[in-house]
């Protein structure tokens, strides 16, 4: 199972947070607000980055910049996505 956090900025208000239960991965990137930032013109693909006992998904952006999309903590399933550290 893969719980996926939508990932909100403490700034940002107005809105719930979405949250919901898949158990695969793709799955989690068939999710709407995931899908959404695979559709932006500048998106080149989406990787994980550990942290803590959660996982960040990342977009990772053709001209170099990244966005955190979602939280997610996983049981039992395997990301097949590229591995980002923070420099």
């Amino acid at each position: 199972m893969i719980q996926v956090r939508l990932h909100r900025p403490a700034f940002f208000s107005g809105s719930t947070r979405e949250q919901t239960n898949v158990e695969t991965l793709d799955q989690v990137l068939q999710l709407e607000w995931i899908k959404r930032w695979a559709e932006e013109p500048n998106f080149d693909h989406f990787a994980q980055s550990p942290l803590g006992d959660q996982t960040l998904l990342m977009a990772m952006m053709r001209d170099g910049r990244h966005w955190v999309v979602a939280y997610l903590t996983i049981e039992a399933a395997t990301l097949n996505l590229p591995i980002w550290r923070p420099r």
